[in-house]
Parts: C-alpha cells; sequence; structure tokens
C-alpha cells in the first residue's frame, strides 16, 4: 500500500486534463485507500480465478473445493473494500 506522503505527492503532482471532473471536498488520501482497496480485490479476484482454472485442468474436485475457498477469501476482502 501507498503511504499517506507518497499519496500526498502523486496528489499534487498531478494536473488536470482537458474534460476532467474536478471533485471539490475530497480527502485524497481516503480516495486513495478505496483505489488501493478495490484494486487489490481486482487482482485477487482474477489471480483466484486464474489458480481456479489452472487447477480444473488437474482436479476438478479439487478445483470445485479451492473455488469454494475462494469465494469465501473474495467476499472477506469485498466486505474490506466497501468500508
Amino acid at each position: 500500500m501507498l503511504t499517506e506522503d507518497q499519496v500526498r505527492n502523486i496528489f499534487f503532482a498531478s494536473t488536470p486534463r482537458v474534460g476532467a471532473v474536478l471533485a471539490v471536498d475530497v480527502d485524497y488520501q481516503q480516495f486513495a485507500e478505496k483505489v488501493q482497496r478495490a484494486a487489490a480485490y481486482s487482482y485477487a479476484k482474477a489471480a483466484l480465478d486464474a489458480a481456479v482454472s489452472e487447477c480444473r485442468t488437474m482436479n476438478g474436485n479439487v478445483a470445485d473445493q479451492l473455488a469454494v475457498w475462494a469465494k469465501l477469501e473474495l467476499r472477506k476482502l469485498d466486505a474490506y473494500v466497501k468500508d
């Protein structure tokens, strides 16, 4: 995860693009944390989906159990993302 200093440096190094939607009264640190959580969820889901798919080529029963476990783990991460 990025530190607060890294987020601050990225934020202040950014300049508006043409046609960009600019927000007022946004806590950029909180926004960055939420983006990081959403990205972590997305990466974890892709990795688990790939693992289940690869496992399925070797053993369908193990892949089914892995899929159940992955779904439970993603549900935990999803709850963390929505905080």
